[in-house]
């Protein structure tokens, strides 16, 4: 449980997590409740008409702010729709077949407080199956801008960012609802300056 001390000492993270309610979500929101940063908010942006609510009543000790606005969004209206409820200094998305290490938020938050100029940071992610098998891709190219115009390279739940970005009209862009960071970072000129810390994270491969 969060104290007033951790909560002052530690600026909050908003987790943002876009699901149409498929069984993994479960598991990706363990994950989040499992970390070992003390201050993180857990905003749930329900993209389909199906209920949320069955996922979030095992998770009695976690933050959890469901967002539904009764229609189905795209990837790209979820994502903005999280954006709008967070309340964090820092953001990070994390899809809901996806899961994060338990020191992952922590590693991030730590490099950005001291590396105050940047805005952004992101880890290496190890792609697994769905049973948790590590696979041989691992995601670990350093930051490339020229290359994030054309592939995105880093997923996206890799990615801690700093909410003061949203500011300068950094949003997703419905058009390119499949390439959410490039358009993330290309959209408004302000695009983010991830650098590689030494926590990682996982993306499930469902095939």
């Amino acid at each position: 449980m969060l104290t007033e001390t951790s909560n002052r000492a530690s600026p909050l993270v908003s987790v943002i997590c876009r699901s149409i309610g498929r069984r993994e979500l479960s598991q990706a929101l363990d994950s989040i409740a499992a970390q070992t940063y003390p201050n993180i908010e857990i905003i749930l942006v329900q993209a389909s008409q199906k209920s949320l609510a069955e996922f979030v009543s095992p998770l009695k000790n976690a933050s959890i702010e469901i967002v539904a606005t009764g229609s189905k969004l795209s990837r790209a209206d979820a994502a903005n729709a999280g954006l709008d409820a967070a309340n964090g200094s820092f953001i990070l998305f994390l899809d809901d077949d996806d899961w994060i290490a338990d020191d992952h938020v922590e590693h991030l938050v730590s490099f950005l407080q001291n590396n105050p100029k940047i805005l952004a940071a992101y880890s290496t992610t190890q792609k697994t199956s769905v049973g948790g098998t590590e696979l041989k891709e691992i995601f670990s190219t350093s930051f490339d801008r020229q290359l994030l115009m054309h592939d995105n390279y880093i997923p996206i739940h890799s990615m801690l960012f700093a909410s003061s970005l949203l500011a300068h009209g950094c949003r997703f862009d419905n058009q390119f609802d499949n390439d959410e960071f490039r358009i993330f970072d290309g959209s408004s000129g302000y695009g983010p300056r991830p650098n590689f810390d030494n926590g990682s994270d996982n993306s499930t491969d469902d095939q």
